[in-house]
């Protein structure tokens, strides 16, 4: 029992920080400003109390140049700062069309959270308009 809350607990965390990414993503911002156009996840829960998560991100630099995003994953919170032995990997980073993207991951605290980075893009090109990431 102990078992399948902590699985309705990561989906739900999960679920809840999808949706307020993407509410928070469709606000209606001009091309001029940087921002996250949209962003959705599909999760997957496994028997053995694992997920699979895929994102896609629609990012705009807002007419800058930038060399891409960070993706920060809370593994604990300053209300909650006991960090459980979570396991993160990534498993790929693609653009829109499957061409794998630049990354590098990290472990970091922030104000009392600690937190996996995902630094996406490639340090020595810089773009600007949008990109679609596929986490």
């Amino acid at each position: 029992m102990k078992s399948i809350f902590a699985r309705f607990l990561l989906v739900a965390f999960f679920g809840f920080f999808s949706l307020t990414q993407f509410v928070n993503a469709h606000d209606e911002l001009p091309d001029t400003v940087e921002h996250i156009r949209s962003f959705s996840s599909n999760i997957t829960l496994h028997k053995d109390d694992s997920l699979t998560v895929e994102e896609t991100i629609v990012y705009t630099t807002g007419g800058t140049q930038h060399h891409g995003i960070y993706r920060d994953i809370p593994l604990s919170t300053v209300e909650s700062p006991v960090s459980k032995n979570q396991s993160v990997t990534v498993l790929s980073v693609s653009d829109e069309k499957g061409n794998l993207v630049q990354h590098t991951t990290s472990r970091l605290s922030s104000n009392g959270q600690k937190i996996f980075r995902i630094k996406i893009g490639d340090p020595d090109v810089t773009f600007a308009g949008d990109k679609t990431y596929v986490i």
